[in-house]
């Protein structure tokens, strides 16, 4: 009874104490204790009670799980320097580092995770994560292929998998992961810029309308008319290609054409007319 009447004292006192930080019309005035989380090991009369390897990693939990990752990720570095680190401790600190935006300290927390649990998919699907997003495409494909063997229905990292295909040029296989996308999920439309994309890139132009009209009856966004116009210039049918490229963003047509210059001399588009039609897109009012 004691305990709970002192906690509900203390409740009460915090509760007054959020109302006057949040509606005194002069509360600009004092500084909001409530705006940011306390730092509970350097405040003074509790730091000594929480500097063992049990209250760190509660106070620790508290931030990580309210989504404080900042000062979670403090104790959790703090942990692993005093080798207090296990596969939670790596997995906990390489999500902190990810969501702070610091995916090369994310994935070495990853990679230290996975040696304690090689068979972790969380891990594995992590680790593939941060590599697509440094660019490492082949790297990535290394992690999603072992999460596949143990999870081959898995459509998200089926669709993943295809990305790294695509991002390789290997663009049969990328397909037939998309195919397998297709045939799982047909609504999803996840499929359908890649899809669209490999069959371009094959020369296969049949399919790639194919798709890019399933994507235009779905609602089809800016971007996508720079690919529509490249469909048609490799088909030969100039003026369908400067219409659509008509309605792609403007203010990126430029490099846009010029990163994908190569796809399209080596699918068969003349290099002058190229330069005739990006010339007259660019002169063109909007």
């Amino acid at each position: 009874p004691k305990a709970a009447s002192r906690a509900q004292l203390v409740g009460n006192y915090v509760q007054s104490l959020y109302r006057f930080f949040e509606l005194f019309r002069r509360k600009g005035e004092f500084k909001n204790p409530f705006e940011s989380p306390i730092n509970f090991v350097t405040v003074e009369v509790l730091g000594n009670s929480v500097r063992d390897e049990e209250a760190l990693r509660l106070v620790a939990e508290f931030y990580f799980k309210h989504g404080y990752y900042t000062e979670a990720l403090g104790l959790f570095e703090l942990l692993l320097k005093r080798g207090d680190g296990d596969t939670q401790i790596y997995q906990k600190t390489g999500y902190s580092y990810q969501r702070l935006g610091d995916v090369n300290k994310a994935l070495d927390m990853y990679l230290k995770a996975e040696i304690l649990a090689p068979e972790s998919m969380w891990i594995l699907k992590r680790i593939a994560h941060c590599y697509r997003i440094m660019s490492l495409p082949a790297k990535a494909l290394e992690y999603y292929e072992r999460v596949a063997a143990k999870h081959d229905d898995d459509i998200n990292i089926t669709l993943s998998m295809g990305h790294c295909l695509m991002e390789l040029g290997r663009y049969h296989d990328a397909i037939r992961h998309y195919f397998k996308v297709e045939f799982l999920t047909a609504d999803s439309g996840k499929h359908l810029r890649p899809m669209a994309w490999c069959s371009l890139m094959l020369g296969d132009l049949d399919r790639a309308e194919k798709y890019y009209n399933k994507i235009i009856a779905r609602g089809a966004e800016p971007s996508d008319y720079l690919n529509i116009g490249h469909l048609y210039m490799i088909k030969g049918d100039i003026m369908s290609a400067i219409d659509n490229y008509d309605k792609s963003p403007r203010h990126t047509f430029a490099s846009s054409m010029s990163a994908d210059r190569e796809h399209l001399l080596r699918l068969g588009v003349d290099g002058i007319l190229l330069n005739l039609v990006i010339d007259k897109v660019l002169s063109s009012e909007k």
